[in-house]
């Protein structure tokens, strides 16, 4: 099967990307050929398909500008992306679509080429963009709700993305754009949820309830046995970060 895999790094910067070049790599090692799409950088680990990448963009720093512009036209739809993706698909045929990240480098502006190709579209959820303009449903050191029912304003208001009034009003105005088109819901066949926490947090704030599963992320296959000796501790794997609830877990290990 001929697998169009579609994150906008093809890096490790965080954990979606190593879940979408571990999938990658494992599909591959199953018999499928794996083709990929994403954005083009310095990074990047080397591709035969490179050239179909969309041009890079760095969104580190907002500021005003004329170049600014062009890049928040991108972050809402980008024509370059359709033209790149288009012009693969009529090379490579593909048989699905696994999305994973496309937000603001790539864009939903993809999602009508593919099904106008009738390729089915499958979309692993990372995180909580699809509902909130900061991605994660946190803010400053609280979990956040107060964009739910399409009050994204609140992002702008409470300067969510970057503690920057610009940022967050691109972010704001975004999702408006994205949820009026409804993009993601008229698109997309199924989205997979790597846990049922985050189906029913989905479900809640009104994405298509038939359109959400849950899949578990996978984990490599051990390559050697560990002696590891049985003591009082606790393991964190992941980034250490507030919104990853490392401080609330440490407290409640120790009411244990």
């Amino acid at each position: 099967m001929k697998i169009l895999q579609i994150n906008k790094f093809h890096f490790v910067q965080g954990g979606a990307d190593r879940h979408y070049l571990d999938l990658g790599k494992l599909l591959e090692e199953r018999g499928h050929t794996v083709i990929p799409f994403s954005m083009r950088s310095e990074k990047n680990l080397p591709s035969s398909y490179s050239k179909y990448f969309v041009s890079g963009v760095d969104l580190r720093k907002p500021r005003f500008s004329f170049s600014a512009l062009k890049i928040i036209g991108r972050i809402f739809y980008s024509l370059e992306a359709r033209k790149k993706i288009k012009a693969l698909i009529k090379k490579e045929r593909p048989d699905i679509s696994h999305l994973h990240n496309i937000y603001h480098q790539i864009s939903p502006s993809i999602l009508s080429v593919l099904k106008k190709n009738k390729i089915p579209i499958v979309m692993t959820v990372h995180d909580y963009k699809l509902i909130c303009p900061n991605y994660q449903l946190f803010q400053g050191s609280k979990i956040c709700e107060k964009c739910k029912k399409r009050k994204y304003y609140q992002c702008f208001l409470n300067k969510c993305v970057k503690n920057s009034y610009l940022a967050s009003s691109v972010s704001m105005f975004e999702m408006y754009f994205h949820k009026l088109f409804k993009f993601y819901e008229q698109y997309v066949d199924v989205f997979i949820c790597p846990s049922e926490f985050m189906r029913k947090k989905l479900e809640e704030w009104g994405m298509p309830e038939p359109k959400l599963a849950v899949l578990p992320h996978f984990l490599a296959k051990k390559t050697q046995a560990l002696q590891i000796p049985l003591e009082d501790y606790i393991l964190f794997f992941g980034r250490i970060s507030p919104e990853k609830g490392l401080k609330q877990l440490i407290k409640v290990m120790a009411d244990l």
